[in-house]
């Protein structure tokens, strides 16, 4: 039913694809995460975003937890749901500690992303042990560098300073910290030294 689905949705356009699983259940929308098409995937996506509130967003911790996403599109999809939500999400920070061992470097990037702007410092030590666990090449240990960075500073921003919480998800809408790290970033790069989230030779 899926497949076919996807099949028949592929080639279509977003507007036709948004018509068509408009008024689709639940389930099925969450089914079509796992679809390798960008469009048809998406969209399920962003329909059942737009349509959940925030106790789905729980269910949606849930089904990461139980493995119900079985590609990284799915998970890195799922994810995003439970982001959006931002700390409204009351269970998200099990979704984050269980996605922060993912096979999948972006799926990890999003885990590391909820952690830092959860701003909880009882979550330092999964993120040192997941740092310490990659290799010295690995460009997502310079990732966790910065998010430890910002964790302990109790600033998320030094993560991702380009960041804007335009719906204040993370009770950050409007807050100074975010100038305090871009400040930061632009003294390391005058001073010739990468920034806590670059690569280092």
């Amino acid at each position: 039913m899926r497949r076919e689905r996807e099949r028949e949705l592929a080639h279509k356009t977003y507007e036709q694809i948004d018509q068509a699983l408009r008024n689709l259940p639940d389930g099925e929308l969450l089914d079509l995460f796992d679809s390798p098409s960008i469009k048809v995937g998406n969209s399920a996506c962003d329909i059942l975003s737009s349509r959940a509130g925030d106790a789905f967003k729980d269910e949606m911790v849930d089904a990461l937890l139980a493995g119900r996403f079985k590609t990284r599109l799915g998970r890195m999809r799922a994810s995003h749901v439970v982001l959006r939500g931002g700390k409204r999400v009351r269970r998200a920070h099990e979704a984050y500690l269980h996605l922060l061992h993912d096979r999948s470097a972006e799926v990890v990037d999003n885990a590391l992303f909820g952690l830092v702007f959860l701003n909880d410092k009882a979550h330092l030590s999964a993120l040192e042990a997941a740092r310490d666990a990659l290799p010295d090449d690995s460009k997502m240990k310079a990732r966790f560098v910065g998010g430890i960075q910002a964790l302990q500073a109790g600033n998320p921003f030094i993560l991702s300073s380009g960041y804007d919480d335009a719906t204040n998800a993370w009770g950050l809408m409007d807050s100074p910290l975010k100038t305090v790290a871009e400040a930061a970033e632009d003294a390391a790069r005058r001073a010739g030294r990468p920034g806590p989230c670059e690569a280092r030779d």
